[in-house]
């Protein structure tokens, strides 16, 4: 069948709460697109495309550049809904025609020696994007024959701590809140510089003596910053306070260094556990089926940023984790409550393995808090209550929050 998009486009911009550093990269603001499209029956999707400094390699200038190529024959475009397949890039709904117009556009531009952009050079959050808003357009359209829970859903998350407190009364906010939890847990980003780390370890401590009434998940993100000296000295710390720790998050650089840290782990005999976030793709094959092989065996989980990798990216590499019965953690990139949606809708329907008992593992979409003033929160019917956000999936209500926001021409 043949199905015309038309594609609407809005601009946001969200201040946060307290600049936040990632990968040395500052950012105090988040910023990008809806996208938006609706074919000829009034069905719409809606995608976010907003690059992050410190995590994403393009900017939303280069987004929108790749975007004005696309838009006129993204307008139209020939699709048979029996091909989704969630797998396939774009989930299988563009037509073989226009694959070959990428392939075309591809060998032009070897002949033409020309900037055009082709698939293959999409960004990733824009690919991410316009695969959001098939979903949700998909999930749209057949959602009297789809079957998925989608009215309430409830996701359980961590408490994300980017700094240590700064007082005992910042420190008691933290223990009461989390003691309101259903399931207490929370991130805590680890820095190495020596001052703020002995801060942060203090607190981690202290945090440890709460533990009875907490029964307290903590992870450590170290973002592969650390070397072995600064591992080493954490290691002992715990070791020494005899402070359990849920997983550490990429605690190295990379796939050769996780032998040094096996190895700091056995000398200070520390049972650790891993939680691989950009260090999975050391771990992933760079073939087709993109399968996980040889983790370290005390690994605990994988965390997916679905904007990095993509969302069809994604649900190859979780569908060969679940097959190997290894845990899958959702994790967002500061994204707005449009996203966090889709999230909670792809954990519910997809990530809980009956084999594992997902309730009691924490996704990592903690990052809504630090955004001063997300409209959708309100008009999208989100709450964040005792360590959950709850969701009511309602595309009128999807349809009347895009009237809020500033509309723009690409």
């Amino acid at each position: 069948m043949t199905i015309k998009f038309n594609l609407q486009f809005y601009y946001f911009l969200i201040p946060l709460k307290s600049e936040v550093v990632v990968h040395n990269s500052k950012n105090s603001v988040r910023e990008g697109i809806y996208i938006k499209i609706i074919d000829n029956d009034g069905y719409f999707g809606v995608g976010e495309c907003a690059p992050l400094a410190g995590v994403h390699e393009e900017t939303l200038d280069d987004c929108l550049s790749a975007l004005e190529e696309l838009k006129d024959d993204f307008k139209e475009l020939k699709i048979d809904i029996t091909k989704f397949n969630l797998q396939k890039r774009f989930f299988g709904l563009l037509d073989e025609e226009y694959e070959e117009y990428e392939d075309e556009n591809e060998n032009e531009e070897e002949e033409n020696d020309e900037d055009d952009v082709d698939e293959e050079e999409l960004p990733s959050t824009l690919i991410f994007a316009l695969e959001e808003a098939l979903l949700y357009w998909y999930i749209n359209r057949m959602q009297q024959n789809f079957n998925f829970d989608a009215k309430n859903i409830v996701i359980p998350i961590y408490k994300l701590i980017l700094s240590p407190p700064a007082n005992e009364k910042e420190y008691k906010q933290i223990v009461n809140e989390l003691k309101s939890f259903v399931l207490p847990a929370v991130k805590i980003k680890m820095n190495y510089k020596k001052q703020i780390l002995n801060k942060q370890l203090e607190f981690i401590k202290k945090l440890k003596q709460e533990n009875d009434i907490l029964d307290l998940k903590i992870v450590l993100d170290f973002n592969m910053s650390f070397s072995e000296q600064e591992m080493d000295f954490v290691v002992n710390f715990l070791s020494s306070e005899k402070i359990d720790i849920f997983y550490f998050e990429d605690p190295v650089s990379d796939k050769a260094t996780v032998k040094d840290l096996d190895k700091i782990l056995k000398k200070y005999k520390y049972n650790a556990k891993l939680g691989l976030d950009e260090l999975l793709f050391d771990y992933i094959d760079q073939n087709e089926q993109l399968e996980i092989n040889n983790l370290p065996t005390n690994t605990k989980a994988i965390i997916i940023k679905p904007t990095v990798t993509t969302l069809s990216t994604m649900f190859k590499i979780a569908k060969d984790a679940q097959k190997k019965g290894i845990t899958l953690v959702l994790s967002s990139t500061y994204d707005s409550s449009i996203t966090l949606m889709l999230y909670s809708i792809i954990y519910i329907n997809y990530f809980k393995n009956p084999n594992q008992n997902y309730d009691h593992f924490p996704q990592g979409l903690g990052t809504f808090e630090f955004m001063e003033c997300d409209l959708s929160l309100k008009e999208l019917d989100l709450r964040y209550e005792k360590g959950q956000l709850f969701f009511m999936l309602d595309f009128n209500n999807i349809s009347n929050f895009l009237k809020k926001v500033t509309a723009i021409n690409i």
